[in-house]
C-alpha cells in the first residue's frame, strides 16, 4: 500500500491541513492518507500508531503556515521546532532518513523556511522547492498538488484505479469461491504462445496501443490478462485489472505515471465509457511521456461495441481502438484439459486437506472453468455431474445450510439468500456507494429483513463490498436461472425499483445466459414490459455487446407485442433501429407487427370493442384484414427468416423463390453488398 503521510502543527494552521487531507483522501482514498487526529482510532496508542504510519509511508506532505517556525512553549519562549522531541521535527527528520519525498506546501502567508532557521536533521527542507496552496485558488492549487503527488508516487493512483489483491478466502467461504482466477489456486499453465503475443505488443516500441482477447466465458481470459500483469510488474511495470468504475480522476492521473502501464478492462464489451475515458487519459498521456501505455481489453465478443469505439468523435479514443487490427484480435482456443483437471484436483485437495481421488472427465467438457468447477466437484465428492459448475451451486447450498446451523440461525432460509444472490449478480453494484443504495431497496424483493442475509451471504461469497455479484459468472447466472424459476416477479419488481445502470446490467447477464438457458427469454419479457419503449431502447445498447444476441433480441420482440406501445413509441423505435445490423432483424419483425396493430388494424373502443364495421362492409372489411395480415407476414418472414412468418404457398413452399429471397435480403436489409456503409 502506498501512504501520503500528512504533517502539520496544531497550533499553527490546522484547518488548511485538515482541508488538505481531505481532498487527498478523495481523490486517492481514505486509507492511503494519514492524518494522525483522523487515521488513528480511540484508545490506539499515539505513539505507535503514528510511527508504524510513517514506517509505511511512501511521501511526506509538510504543512507550512504562517506561524509554522514560530509557534514556541508558553513560559519559556522555546521554539517548538527547536524542541528534541517536537513530533513535527521528529516526522521530518524520520523522513528524510528514510529518503522519502518529502513536499513542503506553503498556506497562505506562509514563507519557505531558510535553512538556517532550521534544526540539524531537517535543514534539507530549505532546499525543496515548495508548493503553495492558497484561499483564493484552492480548488486548482488542490489539483496541482495531487497531481504532483502522483508524479512522486505513482503507485498512488493503483489502489484505486485497479483491483486490490484479495484477501484468502476464509473458512466460511464458499466452495465455488476457489475458482475465481483471482485466488489462483490452480496454477496457471499453458497458453505460452498467447502469452509471447502479448508480451511482444506490451513491449513494441509503439507509445500507447490496445489489444482485445475474445473467448466465450470460462475460457481463462481473466486468468491469462493475471498472468501478464505479474510478468509485466516483475519487469517494473505498473499493471493490474481496472476497477469497475475508478473514479475519473484516478483515469486522468494515468498521465502522470512516468512507469510503462498496461491496465486490463474485463467484461470490455460492458464498459464503453469507462474504455473513452481510459482512451483520453491516455491520449494525453502519450503526447507528454516516453513511457508505453497499453489497454487490454478482454471481452466475450468482438461486435459493434468496438466499431463504435473506432469511430468515436473524439480523435484521441478513435486512433487507439483503430490500433486493434480485425486480424490482429487474440482468440482463445481450447487448452490441454486432461493436464489442467489433475493440476487442478491436486490444487483443490491440498487447500481443502481432502483426498486426490483418481479419474479424468474432461474429454466432455466445454471450458476450462468446466474443467475446474468438475475438479472442485469430485474433490468435494459427489456423482459426477454434466453441469460442474451447476453441481458446485449445490455443494454451496449445503455448505450454506451446515453454517446456519452451527450458528443457531435456524430461522434464515436458504430461498431468501437464493433471491439476495440473484438480486446482486442481476444488478451488479460496482461500488460500496452502489451496494448501500441496492439495500435500500431490498425490501422489495424480501419481505424479511435482509441485513442478515446480506452478511452471510458475503461471508460464503466474499467480494469487494457486500451484495458483490456472484462470480464466476457461470456460477452467478445458474443461480439467477433457478431463483427467476421460482419467483417469476423477480424480474418485473427490479425493473419498477432499480436505475437503469443497473437494469442494463441485469438485461446484459440475462442476454449473456439465453443461449445455454432458454428458460430466462420469460424473464427479460417480463423485466422490459415494466417500460417496453424506455426498456427495448436499452436493450438496443445491449444487444451488440453480446456474443450470441439472437435469444436476446427476440425476446425483445415478444416484450413489445400486444399492443404495449403507444404510437409515439413505435415511432421513436423505428428511428432507433435505422442500421443496417442484422442482429437486430428479428426486432424490426416484431416492431412492424406492432405498427400495423397500432396504425391499420381498426382501434378498440374505450369498452374495449372493436369500431363497429357497417354490415354492407363486412366482406371488405375482412379481406382488408387478410391482406393486411399477408403482407406484415411477408414484411416481418423477409427482414427476420428466423421468425418463420414469410408466406408460403399450399405445399409449405415459399411463394418468393429462396434464392431471390437472400439476395433482396442482402441488398436492402444486412447491407452486405455495401462493403463501404459502416454499422452503427
Amino acid at each position: 500500500m502506498s501512504l501520503v503521510f500528512v504533517n502539520y502543527r496544531v497550533a499553527d494552521q490546522p484547518l488548511g491541513a485538515a482541508a488538505i487531507h481531505d481532498a487527498l483522501a478523495r481523490r486517492f482514498g481514505a486509507d492511503q492518507v494519514f492524518r494522525d487526529c483522523v487515521s488513528m482510532q480511540a484508545g490506539e496508542h499515539y505513539p505507535t500508531e503514528l510511527r508504524q504510519a510513517l514506517e509505511k509511508a511512501n511521501l511526506l506532505v509538510s504543512v507550512i503556515g504562517p506561524h509554522w517556525l514560530t509557534v514556541a512553549e508558553a513560559g519559556t519562549g522555546l521554539r517548538l521546532i527547536d524542541r528534541t522531541r517536537d513530533w513535527v521535527r521528529g516526522e521530518l527528520t524520520r523522513a528524510f532518513q528514510r529518503r522519502i519525498p518529502v513536499l513542503p506546501v506553503l498556506l497562505d502567508g506562509a514563507e519557505p523556511p531558510r535553512a538556517d532557521q532550521l534544526p540539524e536533521g531537517i535543514t534539507q527542507l530549505a532546499q525543496i522547492q515548495a508548493m503553495e496552496v492558497s484561499q483564493r485558488r484552492f480548488g486548482d492549487d488542490l489539483e496541482r498538488l495531487a497531481r504532483r503527488i502522483v508524479q512522486l508516487v505513482p503507485k498512488l493512483v493503483v489502489p484505486r484505479l485497479f483491483v486490490p489483491p484479495p484477501e484468502p478466502p476464509g473458512a466460511f467461504a464458499a466452495p465455488s469461491t476457489l475458482l475465481r482466477p483471482e485466488y489462483t489456486v490452480v496454477p496457471f499453465a499453458g497458453r505460452a504462445r498467447e502469452i509471447a503475443d502479448l508480451r511482444a505488443w506490451a513491449t513494441d516500441s509503439v507509445s500507447a496501443s490496445a489489444q482485445l482477447v475474445v473467448g466465450p466465458a470460462g475460457s481463462g481470459k481473466t486468468r491469462l490478462a493475471l498472468r501478464l500483469c505479474e510478468q509485466l510488474v516483475a519487469s517494473g511495470w505498473l499493471a493490474g485489472i481496472v476497477q469497475g468504475r475508478p473514479p475519473a480522476a484516478q483515469i486522468r492521473d494515468t498521465s502522470a505515471i512516468d512507469r510503462p502501464l498496461l491496465m486490463v478492462v474485463d467484461d470490455a464489451e460492458t464498459r464503453a465509457d469507462q474504455l473513452t475515458a481510459l482512451a483520453a487519459a491516455i491520449g494525453d498521456r502519450s503526447a507528454v511521456k516516453h513511457a508505453p501505455v497499453r489497454l487490454l481489453l478482454v471481452s466475450r465478443a468482438e461486435g459493434g461495441w468496438l466499431d463504435g469505439l473506432r469511430a468515436h468523435g473524439d480523435k484521441r479514443v478513435a486512433e487507439l481502438f483503430k490500433t486493434i487490427g480485425r486480424w490482429s484480435v487474440l482468440r482463445l482456443s481450447a487448452t490441454d484439459f486432461g493436464a489442467q483437471y489433475v493440476a487442478a484436483k491436486a490444487a483443490f485437495a491440498e487447500i481443502l486437506d481432502l483426498p486426490d481421488t483418481e479419474g479424468g472427465r474432461p474429454a466432455q467438457l466445454g471450458t476450462l472453468l468446466d474443467v475446474h468447477a468438475a475438479a472442485l466437484h469430485d474433490v468435494l465428492g459427489g456423482t459426477p455431474a454434466d453441469a460442474p459448475v451447476a453441481a458446485l451451486a449445490r455443494h454451496d447450498r449445503r455448505h450454506l445450510r451446515g453454517l446456519l446451523r452451527s450458528a443457531g440461525q435456524s430461522d434464515l432460509d436458504t430461498a431468501g439468500f437464493a433471491t439476495i444472490a440473484a438480486v446482486a449478480t442481476l444488478c451488479g453494484p460496482a461500488s460500496a456507494e452502489e451496494a448501500a443504495a441496492l439495500m435500500e431497496r431490498l425490501p422489495h424483493f424480501l419481505a424479511a429483513s435482509p441485513e442478515k442475509y446480506v452478511a452471510w451471504l458475503h461471508l460464503c461469497y466474499p467480494g469487494p463490498h457486500p451484495l458483490a455479484p456472484i462470480q464466476p459468472d457461470a456460477l452467478g447466472e445458474a443461480m439467477v436461472a433457478a431463483t427467476l424459476a421460482a419467483q417469476p416477479s423477480l424480474a418485473a419488481t427490479l425493473a419498477a425499483v432499480c436505475p437503469d445502470e443497473q437494469i442494463v446490467n441485469a438485461l446484459t447477464v440475462l442476454g449473456r445466459a439465453l443461449p445455454r438457458r432458454p428458460d430466462l427469454a420469460q424473464a427479460v419479457v417480463d423485466l422490459v414490459r415494466v417500460a417496453p419503449a424506455h426498456l427495448v431502447t436499452l436493450g438496443v445498447d445491449v444487444a451488440i455487446r453480446l456474443e450470441e444476441p439472437e435469444p436476446f433480441v427476440r425476446a425483445l420482440g415478444v416484450a413489445i407485442g400486444g399492443r404495449r406501445l403507444s404510437t409515439d413509441d413505435v415511432f421513436v423505435l423505428m428511428n432507433r433501429l435505422q442500421t443496417r445490423n442484422p442482429v437486430f432483424n428479428p426486432l424490426r419483425g416484431a416492431l412492424m407487427t406492432e405498427y400495423v396493430e397500432v396504425f391499420a388494424k381498426p382501434v378498440a373502443g374505450e369498452a374495449g370493442q372493436n369500431t363497429p364495421v357497417p354490415p354492407g362492409l363486412a366482406g371488405l372489411h375482412q379481406l382488408g384484414e387478410r391482406l393486411t395480415t399477408l403482407m406484415t407476414d411477408a414484411f416481418v418472414g423477409f427482414v427476420d427468416p428466423g421468425s418463420g412468418r414469410f408466406p408460403t404457398g399450399p405445399e409449405g413452399e415459399s411463394i418468393v423463390p429462396r434464392n431471390l429471397l437472400d439476395i433482396l435480403r442482402r441488398l436492402t436489409v444486412d447491407g452486405t453488398w455495401f462493403p463501404d456503409d459502416k454499422e452503427e
